[in-house]
């Protein structure tokens, strides 16, 4: 049994493998089983790829953040005050 999660990528390669299977088949019901796997695996790698990218907010919002956090931090001067 297989503990690694799978990438988009294999989930992409197995959706190639049941069109390549559906092209093949002389059975439309084979055909048709193959063609809604490759959907799903498709449909898979692309639900994987868009939990791993953060959201464009997040990402706006980050640089929002450091900005602010850039500009407000104090600024230490080394004239001699006390």
């Amino acid at each position: 049994m297989r503990s690694v999660p799978m990438s988009p990528k294999e989930y992409r390669e197995f959706a190639a493998q049941c069109l390549r299977w559906a092209v093949r088949t002389r059975s439309d019901e084979h055909k048709s089983a193959m063609l809604k796997m490759a959907h799903h695996w498709t449909q898979a790698a692309e639900r994987l790829e868009r939990a791993a990218e953060p959201s464009r907010a997040e990402t706006e919002a980050t640089s929002v953040d450091d900005a602010l956090a850039t500009t407000q931090q104090p600024q230490h001067s080394n004239s001699g005050e006390k």
